[in-house]
Formats: C-alpha cells, structure tokens, sequence
C-alpha cells in the first residue's frame, strides 16, 4: 500500500483490494461498513462482512461451511441463502464477529 493507492481510493478512482481492508479498520480504529439489515440488501451485507474479514470469496465459503459457488450468487444478488445457509452465515458472523 502506498500514497498513490490510498488517494486513489479517497477520490473513489479505485476501491481497495480485500486484502487491505482489515489493515484500514486496523488504522482508523473502526469499520466504516456496518451493515444494517433493515436497509441494506442482503448481498451487500455478506460481501461487507466478508471484505471486513479480508477473505475471498473461497476462504470465507470454506471457514463459513457454505459452498463457493453460492456464495458467489449470494453477494452477486442472483439468489438468496435458503435456511440451513443462512444459519450457518449468521453462526459464522457471531464467531467472527466475537474474535474482532
């Protein structure tokens, strides 16, 4: 990460690789994206935690126990989890939520 990067993302030419996401929180202390269920779409809510947790796409299906693939169509807004997923992303984000 260097000065052209972060004014790069500053004035929205480029947004920041996940990888960099939690050495930002890390930096200002907080996460700016608090996803609220109320008003956000359920694809941008997942894709926000995840990105938070500076994991892909694969890591996070992996550790969360839910298939890749869906996942992909989850944050694309294709398709919604059924049930059983959305229970183990919601298990998911109290556990990780806990470690922060």
């Amino acid at each position: 990460m260097d000065e052209s990067s972060i004014l790069n993302w500053e004035t929205a030419r480029t947004t920041p690789g996940f990888r960099h996401i939690p050495r930002i929180h890390e930096f200002l202390g907080y996460c700016p994206v608090q996803p609220n269920k109320g008003m956000t779409p359920l694809s941008q809510i997942i894709k926000a935690w995840r990105e938070s947790l500076g994991m892909s796409q694969e890591e996070f299906a992996r550790a969360a126990g839910v298939d890749e693939s869906s996942l992909a169509d989850w944050e694309a807004g294709r398709s919604r989890p059924m049930r059983k997923s959305m229970e183990k992303l919601e298990g998911f984000f109290g556990t990780s939520q806990k470690a922060e």
